[in-house]
């Protein structure tokens, strides 16, 4: 029997098998995951794996494709058999507003459970909740039960900070490094926020590296829109669930699409490195044809979030505020530890000298004093200190004079002390100095929990004892140099009734008043010692940095070898010293306003920096982050010094 077969049925099998054996069986499509650039050599690493977590990838199977043109990578490889795979980090960010009370709360703790139990146990995973406030319940760890504990915690309560939570997340994922995510839960529009719609999608279209993905959970149209722009902006994906009780799912996938994973080691070609480019990869997952496309950027270095305002949180466990400028609080703590572990060496350290070098010279003493005529010798009494007589505090002041004497210190802290009128050796103003400096950025540190404003009280602390010398020094100057004229009437009167010189000056203690009856005094006690009471007197002047009453001395002195009328060249003296003081009056008023304006100037610009610093760090971090604008804070310290010396110099008036 023939069987005959009509020609229009042949072309229709042939069509049918060419069309079996070209079409693919693509079942499931791919994802690409980006993990780090190196701009130097134009090589990019990343993650391409199936959407179906039970495939993976057959690494011999992968093309891809740069812009159009193939090109062969470096190297392909599973996941699984990488030496150091890199890092690999997600955040879950969680509505916790009072719309999510009952059976959503529920539903959210269940999809964080399902998200931990189906993740690799290599990926760090951290958690923040949003409702009036943004907290973060857990920075990304290793430690899943941490997380857990957390998401035990979890309620309802307040409104909606959305915009204000994406900034927060993609600031704190942004300081990890590798393939970032971040998983956003949310069933209601944002409320309360700070910051904007468009400066929250920014923040996470500024975090190339950083993929968003979200699910919302019966949201309306325009929260919907919202959370499509955060979606987009992160390059990932916007699941919308009605559901509750669903969330466990579609937290569970996320979970998953960390298996079956390779790593492709690319290099762009010179000609294509163009900017940003868009990568096309291919490959077989089993008996599936897999591909996904993604965007990268070559030639510039990776751009971390945009910062974020720092966040009010709610007080409880491991709920701390988001400051993600450029300093961590996260190493506050650590850094006034170690500020408060230094303090201690110090004082033990004064401890350990205080009674290890003395106890050993006295029991060499002792042994030594039964072979002297003598005998044993007598213990002599060490003078107290500002700080007291206690071991622990002798030590320390003997050991900061060893300091002191090393380094010279000693002529010219002394008569400081001296001309403030303070009652202090120059050990135990040392001891205060370095007190201030350990107490101040601890304590700022420890109140404020930011490194920044420890970093601040370290230099108050340094700084805030040398200008309180310099302000007591000079204000004591100043009685000195008001109470000059009268001081010197007094002595030319006392000198008119027969007195002698020294009479006179102790007439002058007598009545007169600080800071100059305690200066006299000392010259009549160095006079009474042997001292000539022209060498007194000039040391006065020494002290108190006076050229008035150096030019007194000296007239004494040329009275003294010439002869003279002592008294009627004081009083000339006097006069003058008047007339000079009232004009000095007079400038200082006409020069007012410029003398305030300078120092308005002057400290504005640190009076501001200091406030943005502590409340809106976000405003001033790139400044110390970014080299262009660590070249601008330079360059400005150095004009606002240059400007502060020149305006000083234009409203001092030289009398």
């Amino acid at each position: 029997m023939r069987l005959w077969i009509r020609p229009s049925a042949v072309v229709l099998i042939v069509v049918a098998a060419l069309s079996l054996t070209a079409a693919p069986a693509h079942a499931d499509g791919g994802s690409i995951f980006f993990v780090s650039k190196v701009d130097e050599t134009r090589t990019i690493n990343f993650y391409f794996n199936a959407t179906n977590p039970s495939l993976h990838v057959q690494p011999d199977t992968v093309k891809v494709r740069v812009d159009g043109q193939e090109v062969k990578p470096k190297a392909v490889q599973p996941l699984e058999k990488v030496t150091k795979p890199p890092p690999q980090s997600a955040v879950l960010v969680i509505d916790t507003s009072g719309s999510m009370e009952g059976t959503r709360i529920e539903g959210a703790k269940d999809a964080a459970r399902a998200f931990l139990s189906s993740v690799p146990p290599d990926v760090k995973v951290g958690l923040i909740t949003f409702a009036s406030k943004v907290v973060i319940a857990e920075p990304p760890t290793l430690d899943r039960a941490a997380v857990s504990r957390r998401v035990n915690e979890l309620a309802a309560k307040g409104n909606t900070a959305l915009f204000d939570a994406v900034q927060a997340a993609t600031a704190l994922i942004a300081r990890e490094e590798g393939d970032r995510r971040i998983l956003l839960l949310s069933d209601g529009e944002d409320k309360g926020s700070e910051a904007s719609l468009e400066q929250a999608r920014r923040s996470v279209a500024r975090a190339r590296e950083v993929r968003l993905d979200a699910v919302a959970l019966e949201l309306g149209p325009k929260a919907e829109a919202d959370l499509e722009k955060f979606t987009t902006a992160g390059n990932g994906t916007l699941i919308s669930e009605n559901r509750a009780s669903n969330l466990a799912k579609q937290f569970e996938e996320f979970g998953t699409d960390y298996l079956g994973r390779v790593l492709i080691n690319l290099q762009v070609p010179p000609e294509l490195a163009k900017g940003e480019i868009t990568v096309a990869v291919d490959g077989r997952a089993g008996a599936q044809q897999i591909s996904a496309t993604r965007q990268f950027i070559v030639g510039s270095g990776p751009r971390a979030a945009t910062p974020t305002p720092t966040q009010q949180v709610d007080t409880g466990p491991r709920a701390v505020a988001i400051d993600p400028g450029p300093w961590s609080r996260s190493v506050v703590p650590y850094a006034a530890m170690a500020l408060v572990f230094a303090g201690v060496s110090v004082v033990l350290g004064f401890a350990f000298n205080a009674f290890q070098p003395v106890g050993q010279r006295g029991r060499i003493s002792r042994r030594l004093a039964i072979y002297t005529l003598g005998g044993r010798p007598t213990p002599v009494a060490k003078e107290a200190t500002g700080f007291g007589q206690g071991a622990v505090m002798q030590g320390a002041v003997d050991l900061a004079g060893r300091f002191v004497a090393q380094r010279s210190m000693e002529v010219g802290l002394r008569r400081r002390l001296d001309a403030a009128g303070l009652p202090l050796k120059p050990p135990e103003w040392v001891l205060i100095q370095v007190g201030s400096t350990l107490a101040v950025p601890v304590v700022l540190g420890v109140l404020t929990g930011s490194l920044v404003v420890a970093l601040l009280g370290l230099f108050i602390g340094a700084a805030g004892p040398i200008v309180f010398l310099m302000i007591a020094e000079s204000r004591r100057r100043q009685q000195f140099m008001d109470q000059l004229p009268d001081t010197l009437q007094l002595i030319s009167g006392s000198l008119s009734t027969g007195y002698s010189l020294p009479q006179a000056l102790d007439s002058v203690v007598q009545e007169g008043t600080e800071p100059v009856a305690g200066e006299f005094n000392r010259a009549l006690v160095d006079h009474r010692l042997g001292r000539p009471i022209d060498d007194a007197l000039r040391a006065i002047a020494v002290r108190m940095r006076s050229d008035e009453w150096h030019w007194v001395v000296m007239a004494i002195r040329i009275q003294r070898e010439v002869g003279g009328n002592l008294a009627e060249l004081l009083t000339t003296v006097a006069d003058t010293l008047r007339d000079r003081a009232r004009l000095h009056r007079q400038v200082k008023a006409l020069s007012a306003e410029g003398r305030l304006s300078s120092y308005i100037l002057t400290g504005l610009p640190i009076v501001f920096t200091i406030y943005l610093l502590i409340t809106q760090p976000r405003y001033i971090g790139v400044l110390l982050t970014d080299p262009v604008g660590l070249l601008g804070l330079g360059l400005s310290v150095f004009l606002l010094i240059i400007g502060a010396l020149w305006l000083r110099r234009i409203v001092k008036v030289e009398i």
